[in-house]
C-alpha cells in the first residue's frame, strides 16, 4: 500500500466478536460496555432456546460467553449443545464458590470457566488467552518443535525456552 510516497504495509487488526448469552440485562450491558471499551465487538442474545442457533450463526462469534443463569435453559447444558455445532470457544461464567461445584463445572464443560463477581482485567486476560489459543490451534502454531524463541538474556527464562 502506498502512503505518502513510501511503500508501507498497514496491518489492520481484526476485532474479535464476542457473543454474550445471559438472562441478566445488567450483566449484558456491563459486559458490552466493558468489552467494547477494550476493542471487542459485542453482541448479546437473551438466553432462550428459540432462535439461539440462528442468532449465533448470524453473529459468527470468535468467542461465546454464557451466564448459566438463563430463563428456561440451563447454561451448562446450553453450552454443551452449542459445542456440538459451533466451533467458537465458550467461556462459562459461574457464581459457584464451592470448590466441588467448580470442579464439576470444569469436568462437564471445559477449562474456560470464570467466577463471578467478575474482575474486568481477569476477564480480558482470559478472553485473550482463549482466543489466542484458538488462533494458534487453527494455524498450527504452538506445536512442540515449531516455536523459534529468541534468548532473553535471563538465564532462567532461556533455560525454559530450551526445554
Amino acid at each position: 500500500m502506498q502512503c505518502c510516497g513510501n511503500d508501507r504495509s498497514i496491518k489492520i487488526k481484526k476485532q474479535e466478536k464476542i457473543l454474550v448469552i445471559t438472562g441478566d440485562v445488567r450483566l449484558q450491558n456491563w459486559l458490552a460496555l466493558a468489552l467494547e471499551s477494550r476493542g471487542f465487538i459485542v453482541s448479546g442474545v437473551e438466553g432462550r432456546q428459540d432462535g439461539l442457533r440462528e442468532a449465533i450463526e448470524a453473529v459468527a462469534p470468535d468467542l461465546i460467553i454464557i451466564d448459566p443463569v438463563l430463563p428456561g435453559l440451563h447454561g451448562v447444558s446450553c453450552s454443551v449443545a452449542i459445542r456440538r455445532w459451533c466451533p467458537a470457544p465458550i467461556l462459562l461464567l459461574t457464581a459457584a464458590n464451592d470448590r466441588e461445584d467448580k470442579v464439576r463445572l470444569l469436568e462437564l464443560h471445559s477449562p474456560d470457566l470464570l467466577s463471578k463477581p467478575l474482575d474486568l482485567d481477569e476477564l480480558i486476560s482470559k478472553l485473550r488467552v482463549i482466543i489466542g489459543a484458538r488462533k494458534r490451534a487453527a494455524t498450527g502454531a504452538g506445536r512442540i518443535g515449531t516455536a523459534k524463541e529468541e534468548p532473553t538474556g535471563n538465564p532462567r527464562a532461556d533455560s525454559a525456552i530450551r526445554i
